[in-house]
């Protein structure tokens, strides 16, 4: 008998309901384990039927190499191992099911608005039409509310505008601002949406600059100093963070196809719609901002 990929290492309690049938998932690449959500067609496997004769709590397989499926017999121990080789050779990365949820794998640190750990599996779907009753995470409503993951803009490039001052230039590029506003919060002297030109290079230090250019979160503003090439400033982690009423901020992590960058974005840092209405899919174009759309 084939066995699936390992998609945990240990095994997944369930609060079963008497009489019910579960459809555990053999493959391992369903986002909703330990249950099927259909990942496997196409392939050899198919998801195994189970009924519960009683209420209770039962310990389903995660790693999928067990002899008694559809329940854990402590073949994780082996796919443990197997496991850990495997994520040493695998870094996080996106995967877009089309016109449904963005799958995340190997993600180390998911924040919510707050900052704070969200606890995660080593595949998690996320919501990105913006009906999930439980997001950020996805429950199947992009089925039922017609959500599209095609791209509709017409310039996915984007247009860029540049400041100069005496000694670095900011160019921004408004496609690609999810209007996080970690710019005015960090330096209002500079950045300022109130005033024109909104933004001002010779109000403030160059440190101060370099710092906003970092935590910008979507890669709309970049940093020229005198002489040099425009550049993007970034921290390290790899992570995903969820924007309060917005997008995805996303630092170091891989995002498969379809996903074409514009010309002037990083794939290092980006942000993805989370509301549903961004022309720019997969990517956040800052319509949740101008339709004020809110996540509860």
């Amino acid at each position: 008998m084939a066995k699936g990929i390992v998609a945990g290492t240990s095994p997944v309690p369930i609060e079963v309901e008497g009489g019910k049938t579960y459809y555990w998932c053999a493959c391992g690449k369903s986002a909703n384990q330990p249950f099927c959500d259909g990942s496997h067609k196409g392939s050899e496997f198919a998801p195994v039927a189970w009924t519960a004769e009683e209420t209770g709590r039962k310990f389903f397989c995660a790693c999928k190499q067990t002899d008694g499926q559809p329940f854990c017999d402590g073949s994780h121990a082996t796919a443990e191992a197997i496991a850990e080789r495997e994520q040493e050779a695998s870094a996080p990365v996106i995967e877009q099911r089309e016109n449904g949820p963005i799958v995340v794998k190997h993600l180390k640190k998911l924040l919510d608005e707050d900052g704070n750990e969200i606890e995660i599996r080593e595949v998690v779907a996320l919501c990105r039409c913006g009906g999930s009753k439980n997001k950020p995470f996805c429950d199947g409503s992009h089925r039922e509310n017609g959500f599209t993951s095609a791209n509709g803009t017409e310039n996915a490039d984007g247009r860029v505008f540049s400041y100069e001052g005496e000694q670095v230039t900011v160019h921004f590029n408004k496609l690609l601002c999810a209007h996080a506003g970690e710019c005015g919060r960090i330096n209002s002297a500079v950045f300022n949406v109130s005033q024109k030109p909104w933004v001002r290079p010779d109000e403030g230090t160059v440190e101060s600059i370099r710092e906003v250019i970092e935590a910008c979160p979507s890669g709309a503003l970049r940093l020229e100093m005198k002489g040099g090439e425009p550049i993007h400033l970034q921290e390290d982690e790899s992570l995903i963070r969820v924007q309060r009423n917005g997008s995805y901020h996303v630092h170091n992590v891989e995002i498969g196809e379809p996903a074409k960058f514009a010309e002037t974005a990083t794939a290092d840092k980006y942000v993805l719609c989370r509301c549903g209405l961004s022309k720019n899919k997969p990517f956040c174009d800052g319509t949740h901002y101008d339709e004020k759309w809110r996540a509860d």
